[in-house]
Parts: C-alpha cells; sequence; structure tokens
C-alpha cells in the first residue's frame, strides 16, 4: 500500500491526467463545452475533498469514477453554473477528429468502455470499477462497440469509394 500522496504530489498527477479526463468526460457528456464543465468539476471535488484518493489503487480510475459520479448527480448544478462555458463553442477539427466523432457517436455506455479498455488499456475488472458494471458486462459491451465502430467505419469507406 502506498502513502497518501501529499497536496503537490497529488496536483502534479491530477495535472498529468487531464486530456485523459476531458477524453473519458467527452465520453459522458457528448458536447466539449459541457466535458470541460464536467472536468473542472471533478478536478475541484478532487482536490478539494477532504478523504478522498488515499493512494490505493489507481489514481485515474478514482478520478474517471468521480467524474461519473459527478456527470450522474440530479440536478447537474455544474452544467448550470457553467453553461456559458458550453455556448462558447470549441472546434472538433484536428489531428483524430474523424476517429473521435466516431466514438462519440456510440451510445453512452459503449463509448466509455471503448475507451477505457482500447484507449486507456485498463483491463476489465478495472474499467467495471470505474463504470459500476460487472466484468462480463463491460465485455459485452466492448463487443457490441467494437462491432459497432466496425460497422460504422466499413459504411464511410463505402461511401468514400
Amino acid at each position: 500500500m502506498r502513502p497518501a500522496p501529499d497536496a503537490k504530489d497529488f496536483r502534479r498527477e491530477l495535472s498529468s491526467l487531464l486530456p485523459r479526463l476531458r477524453r473519458f468526460a467527452l465520453t459522458l457528456t457528448r458536447d466539449g463545452g459541457e466535458a470541460d464543465a464536467l472536468v473542472e468539476e471533478v478536478c475541484n471535488r478532487a482536490i478539494g475533498q477532504p478523504g478522498g484518493w488515499d493512494g490505493r489503487g489507481r489514481l485515474d480510475g478514482w478520478i474517471f469514477a468521480l467524474a461519473r459520479a459527478v456527470h450522474g448527480e440530479k440536478p447537474p448544478a455544474w452544467r448550470e453554473a457553467l453553461a456559458a462555458l458550453a455556448q462558447g463553442g470549441q472546434g472538433t477539427e484536428g489531428p483524430g477528429s474523424e476517429i473521435r466523432a466516431l466514438i462519440l457517436a456510440l451510445p453512452d455506455t459503449y463509448a466509455s468502455v471503448f475507451l477505457l479498455v482500447d484507449v486507456e488499456r485498463y483491463s476489465y475488472t478495472e474499467a467495471a470499477a470505474v463504470l459500476d458494471l460487472a466484468p462480463e458486462q463491460v465485455a459485452k459491451t466492448l463487443c457490441a462497440a467494437r462491432l459497432r465502430l466496425a460497422n460504422m467505419t466499413a459504411a464511410s469507406s463505402m461511401r468514400r469509394a
């Protein structure tokens, strides 16, 4: 068991996770502005949460689970408070934008499972813990997501030909 990190180390590790956290937030929100607002709220809670991450397990898994919990809150006060950010509109052009669009076209759970297992390299058990699913459900969902992505890319390739 690792000792709990000090605040400086925790913030450094958290800041290194921001690009990955934003990708995960996009699978939950489907909107760049809302994803940014969610990331901001998750970081605020992670930093300000007494007794938060205790140094055991993976920090990224704890952060992703926190993001899922914050996103699932009703009513989502963080969305309303940061609605202006969502209105700002951020471009989706750039490297990987086609792939990002395909992943975000998947149903919510499919996109999150695909991101965690195939992009972030989580095991089925680790992804299941983050998403509060059974590992068997993660495996089934991942299979369905991969099939859907394969069909989407085949259809896209046929249109180009």
